[in-house]
């Protein structure tokens, strides 16, 4: 009776449950386990002694053939779609990933040692060759990339960098926040964007 079981590898009827499960589609994977079932259901009562049995049974194996083949053909470009967005996708959360591991390696050594941060040049992703950690020093980046931060406008950033150029550097982004009397949700934001190196 184990042939019965290796049978349907044969008929390609694994092929949906596997593509199902590669791909995170529970209709496929139940279309899979179906046509599975067939095939050991039809092989195994092809096997009885009778006539009608093996005639049934046979009849049964050719259909699910068939229908392993046709959902084969039918899934070939669906699942390869799937795949490839889940491949982008997986390679999003990856740099994603990279990217918020990076900021916070960098948010900690400008608070640790911010000599050696402006040194990377950390904050600092218009110099070229700069280690900005995807962050942004409000005491030394330009308008524009200050205004890549959340929450800030052009108009924000040009006043952030009038306000620099006035006063000196800022203390934190919490100095920022209070000097240009910003929403607390734009500091919160900020916090995790952005540093205040000294000069």
């Amino acid at each position: 009776m184990w042939l019965g079981v290796v049978m349907p590898i044969g008929f390609g009827s694994w092929v949906p449950l596997v593509a199902g499960y590669r791909a995170r589609h529970t209709a496929w994977i139940l279309s899979g386990i179906v046509l599975v079932a067939l095939s050991i259901f039809a092989f195994g009562y092809s096997t009885y002694e009778t006539d009608e049995s093996k005639n049934v049974g046979g009849g049964l194996l050719v259909i699910a053939w068939m229908l392993s083949g046709a959902a084969s053909f039918a899934l070939r470009r669906p699942y390869a779609r799937r795949m490839a967005l889940q491949s982008s996708y997986d390679d999003r959360i990856v740099l994603a990933e990279h990217v918020d591991s990076e900021r916070r390696a960098m948010i900690a050594l400008a608070a640790e040692n911010p000599r050696r941060a402006v040194g990377l040049g950390v904050g600092r992703p218009d110099l070229p060759g700069s280690r900005h950690g995807h962050v942004v020093d409000v005491n030394h980046a330009p308008a524009q990339v200050l205004a890549g931060l959340p929450g800030v406008s052009d108009e924000l950033a040009a006043q952030i960098v009038g306000l620099r150029d006035e006063l000196g550097c800022f203390d934190s982004i919490e100095d920022l926040g209070a000097l240009m009397t910003l929403h607390p949700r734009v500091v919160d934001a900020m916090r995790t964007r952005a540093v205040a190196l000294p000069d």
